[in-house]
């Protein structure tokens, strides 16, 4: 669950429909549970090749270990409407339907939580299209320089969506 971490860019670059997006990395907690992937970037199945892989994608979990920019904490998500580009936010990363890989797990307040390292476009949104700078983001994140979220989907199939997409699993 990325919307839970700080992304950091990286010098690797991706193509999504012909539009060039600059790949950053971060590491995510593993959250079982309901979950909404991106069916068209991840075929017919959720499981990837390899034990060690897994992909993102994002559910409503009531608490999730979340990195604030210096340390871990598990807390329930804070999510709201951020300006992308206006401090503390940098950009933003569209981290819905990528693969990760597992790795060592990271020990908050005594207990061992699964992490798995991620990587996604920054600044492409969960329509595959891009998102202008200055934009406003929903995120669960809002402390992270660059945080995982998405920007409202203003066309196409997903717009309107936007309460689904923070809220995708209504527990009342």
């Amino acid at each position: 669950m990325g919307a839970a971490s700080n992304i950091t860019p990286s010098n690797q670059s991706v193509y999504i429909n012909k539009t060039k997006y600059q790949v950053g990395t971060g590491l995510c907690p593993i959250v079982t549970g309901m979950t909404v992937y991106n069916k068209s970037l991840q075929g017919t199945g959720t499981t990837p090749k390899g034990a060690s892989t897994i992909w993102s994608s994002f559910g409503s979990p009531p608490s999730l270990p979340q990195y604030n920019g210096t340390s871990w904490s598990v807390a329930a998500p804070q999510g709201g409407l951020v300006t992308e580009g206006v401090s503390p936010n940098a950009g933003m990363a569209n981290f819905w339907g990528f693969p990760c890989a597992v790795t060592t797990p990271v020990t908050i307040d005594g207990t061992k939580y699964p992490m798995a390292m991620c990587a996604g476009p920054l600044m492409e949104n969960i329509d595959n299209r891009p998102v202008a700078p200055g934009s406003s983001i929903y995120t669960d994140n809002p402390s992270a320089t660059i945080p995982v979220g998405f920007g409202k989907p203003l066309t196409g199939s997903l717009a309107g969506m936007d309460s689904f997409f923070m809220n995708p699993f209504p527990t009342s």
